[in-house]
């Protein structure tokens, strides 16, 4: 009886154990991404590696930053009494017809506050483009 009781709790750790290294296996070495460790932009060694870029692609997190900032800050003066309306439509369901409803036209409101956000992401990623150019294998 006290064997079968000790099975029972040793069967699901050996196999959350194997669960969690088989996961930890499949991201290879290196961390998920490859041999410079983290992978793509802001690896873990790409700033010491690459410094100009990882300067380039810091100042374009602080771009994208500001745009959802800013555009975020537009919806929530220009459609304070949309917002709110979307809020309380959605609080129960998220995907009842009141709060797409809502959605939608919180949507219609923030259209000035979201195209202005689209121009500055993309004038953010052309100053990335520009940057990392400049920046050359640096």
């Amino acid at each position: 009886m006290q064997r079968a009781k000790s099975w029972m709790w040793i069967v699901p750790a050996v196999l959350l154990v194997l669960g969690f290294a088989s996961a930890s296996a499949a991201n290879g070495p290196g961390h998920p991404g490859g041999p410079i460790g983290g992978g793509g932009i802001g690896g873990l060694f790409e700033p010491l590696l690459f410094p100009c870029r990882a300067g380039c692609v810091d100042e374009a997190h602080t771009c994208f930053d500001e745009a959802r900032n800013t555009a975020q800050s537009c919806i929530a003066a220009a459609c304070s009494a949309q917002v709110s309306a979307a809020k309380t439509a959605c609080q129960a369901d998220r995907s009842s017809s009141a709060c797409r409803s809502a959605i939608d036209t919180l949507r219609t409101c923030a259209q000035s506050c979201i195209d202005a956000q689209a121009t500055g992401l993309d004038s953010c990623r052309t100053d990335l483009t520009t940057c990392t150019t400049a920046c050359g294998n640096s």
